[in-house]
């Protein structure tokens, strides 16, 4: 959920009955494991969520998954409230943005392998990663 949640960084949350609004931070379930992501569309009684700065939506989710709407974060030492309407508002520019990112890298790494063979594509990924 970078950026609006650090890695690392602390959460609370509480277990709710209530039903999730568009552009909330919840935490979710997927079989074995827990994940903390913003719910983007609601349709159908089910819920679409996505992770701030990931390529593409996790997918659609029954009510049941969803655990409860994460209260507050901690960011250096410090509990701050989230999922008021601003943070909502700018969790959607987020996601957008953290989609848009991620689309133009996969089409950056097509194009590579597309001009320089994938060999010569992944040396120069490597070496632009060292920096």
């Amino acid at each position: 959920m970078w950026p609006a949640i650090s890695p690392g960084s602390a959460i609370k949350f509480l277990r709710s009955a209530s039903l999730p609004h568009p552009g909330e931070i919840w935490v979710a379930d997927r079989g074995d494991i827990h994940f903390v992501h913003r719910i983007l569309w609601i349709r159908n009684g089910r819920y679409l969520l996505k992770g701030d700065f990931n390529l593409r939506p996790d997918g659609w989710f029954p009510r049941s998954a969803l655990f409860g709407p994460v209260s507050e974060i901690q960011h250096h030492g410090r509990w701050r409230p989230t999922n008021r309407l601003r943070d909502r508002l700018l969790g959607y520019g987020l996601s957008a943005a953290g989609s848009g990112y991620q689309a133009s890298r996969l089409v950056a790494r097509r194009l590579a392998i597309l001009a320089l063979g994938e060999t010569r594509a992944r040396s120069l990924h490597a070496l632009l990663r060292r920096g």
